[in-house]
């Protein structure tokens, strides 16, 4: 059996239901990503769930407006989300980069993986900067773990100046300069 792992970024109330940083159009992936989860589990693969959880002093908020404060609502992953939660590992990040966290880069003392799929939000920003530390510390290891982005999976806001579809495929173009692979969708 492969080893692989499923990384669900930020699939939480405050970027996808309530909030200063909602995009409620991001909901479209929801579905897809839930289907992975169950997939990833039904296969004994290693799932983890990585929301921001900021103190009210996060630097993130010189930056953006506050949102996802620890312990309050918009820090609940979605609906769908929630019945798989007792199954999988829970990372908290006070910052865009969940690879940063002590927490994550545990997931990788004495592990090597086949396989580490991401999804999430936003492409351009915590997804991004995630994969772009991971295929680095890919690369700096000598492993050959391949790590996917799959298109229906991940998505970003849309708003006057901001095309979700083009950010998006920006995104995913410079990830596969990166080597990071992004097909239109992906199954366990």
């Amino acid at each position: 059996m492969d080893n692989k792992m499923l990384v669900v970024i930020d699939l939480i109330r405050g970027f996808v239901k309530e909030g200063a940083m909602a995009a409620h159009e991001v909901e479209r992936i929801v579905p897809n990503v839930a289907t992975l989860v169950e997939g990833a589990l039904d296969e004994k693969q290693k799932v983890v769930y990585v929301r921001d959880w900021h103190s009210p002093k996060s630097e993130e908020f010189l930056r953006w407006p506050k949102h996802c404060l620890a312990n309050s609502n918009e820090c609940l992953f979605v609906p769908e989300l929630e019945p798989f939660q007792r199954h999988v590992s829970v990372i908290n990040k006070d910052t865009h980069n969940a690879f940063v966290v002590d927490k994550f880069q545990g997931l990788f003392k004495n592990k090597v993986y086949d396989e580490i799929i991401v999804t999430g939000v936003i492409t351009e920003v915590c997804v991004f900067q995630t994969c772009v530390s991971l295929i680095g510390f890919i690369r700096a290891n000598g492993l050959k773990t391949k790590l996917i982005v799959p298109k229906n999976a991940v998505d970003t806001f849309n708003k006057p100046g901001h095309s979700a579809n083009l950010v998006n495929q920006n995104t995913f173009e410079m990830m596969n300069k990166l080597g990071i692979e992004t097909p239109d969708s992906y199954e366990f």
